[in-house]
């Protein structure tokens, strides 16, 4: 399924204890919490878990293998789903609210747009469902409506899942930069992904919460689920920058990325994940189209370089991935109320919120001006290079 062989994710969660946050993603700006995995017994099977602490709260993270009828499943060939498990204890002597939120990228083999699925519906646009309203199961598609092809499939109330208070389905570019509360424009999404949450609820000391939901190969496809651990594997991090207005890779970005994989040489190069950014005046699809460009460009050269395309995976993340500062801050924008109204009305139909629309037009007026294309600093004209390497000593 996702990115096979790479040994890497781009899903991560977020707990959420009172009101502090914590993430096993280093990208959030909130705390980082680490961990390694141990394998443990789980109802009669091998079992992969992580535990992590936050705030007085110890969280265990757990993947338990299943086959087809959602039980544990202890041959490797006969492994259908897995189960995600989180254990939330209190360790503190006060009562704590805690909630969780999981953010699942849905890539099915090479195909990072998979369109979802509900009932007999192919969902095309973000969509969020919250108390009975959310979907016993969604399908993830490889190629759209085909089960006979590879095909992925989230589980929330059957086999020992906990159904979530909410599931988002949606665009994986936005909602990886989300920490908790955000707004669903409905708009169209490409690069996909699933926002799972279990809302804060009151743990008293001593007590523990458990949430889980299931994951893996629709009950048609062939099983053989396994996971894939990344303990031999180092990992490096190469970031190229552009010139504004430009998908085009520099001199010296071409020459920093070919002697550093030169130095490695390609062979061990496992795995590549390459997340491209850009801060255009213009819509959302503006904002990703540039930065596919820009990805799209890294990608070539590493396939020129020896790394075969299928071990590189592009993350186009557009405007979410920039800082998204203006170029100029203007004194006063606050508009007439008949002006207002307009705003609103332009904003709900380009499904963008009133802010980000007035941002728009400052910028393509200050653009007509001073002919200026693309705002922010260079962090925000640039693609991160992530390198997952074989480690010298497991050649």
């Amino acid at each position: 399924m996702y990115g096979y062989p790479i040994p890497t994710s781009t899903s991560h969660f977020v707990l959420k204890v009172g009101d502090e946050f914590a993430s096993n993603a280093p990208h959030l700006a909130v705390q980082h919490i680490t961990s390694t995995n141990r394998t443990i017994n789980r109802d009669g099977v091998s079992a992969t878990e992580m535990t992590f602490r936050f705030h007085g709260v110890e969280l265990v993270q757990r993947l338990v293998p299943l086959n087809r009828n959602l039980l544990p499943e202890g041959n490797p060939d006969q492994v259908q789903y897995y189960r995600i498990e989180y254990e939330m204890r209190n360790l503190h002597t006060e009562s704590r609210n805690v909630g969780l939120q999981l953010l699942l990228d849905t890539m099915i083999d090479d195909n990072d747009a998979a369109t979802m699925q509900i009932g007999r519906g192919l969902i095309r646009n973000e969509m969020a469902f919250s108390g009975n309203r959310v979907p016993p199961r969604i399908l993830v598609y490889r190629t759209p409506g085909n089960t006979a092809d590879l095909t992925g499939e989230l589980i929330t109330r059957e086999g020992g899942a906990v159904a979530p208070d909410e599931v988002v389905i949606g665009r994986w570019p936005y909602f990886h930069g989300q920490i908790w509360d955000f707004p669903v424009y409905g708009s169209g999404y490409g690069d996909s992904a699933l926002m799972i949450r279990w809302n804060p609820s009151s743990l008293e000391s001593g007590k523990e919460r458990k949430v889980s939901t299931i994951y893996g190969l629709q009950a048609q496809t062939r099983p053989g689920l396994s996971l894939q651990y990344n303990s031999n594997v180092e990992q490096k991090r190469i970031t190229v920058y552009f010139d504004r207005n430009s998908g085009q890779l520099n001199a010296e970005s071409l020459t920093l990325v070919r002697d550093f994989i030169q130095s490695v040489g390609a062979d061990r190069i496992l795995g590549v994940i390459a997340e491209g950014s850009a801060d255009y005046p213009g819509d959302i699809q503006t904002n990703l189209w540039v930065a596919r460009s820009r990805v799209n460009s890294v990608r070539q050269l590493l396939v020129d370089l020896g790394i075969p395309q299928s071990r590189i995976i592009p993350k186009v993340r557009g405007e979410s991935g920039a800082s998204q500062v203006p170029a100029v801050a203007p004194a006063n924008t606050e508009l007439p109320v008949d002006l207002q109204t307009l705003l609103k009305e332009e904003a709900a139909r380009k499904r963008m919120s009133p802010e980000d629309l007035m941002r728009k037009i400052i910028e393509d007026r200050f653009e007509s001006v001073y002919g200026i294309r693309e705002w922010g600093d260079p962090e925000d004209r640039k693609v991160e290079i992530i390198l997952h390497i074989k480690r010298e000593t497991d050649q």
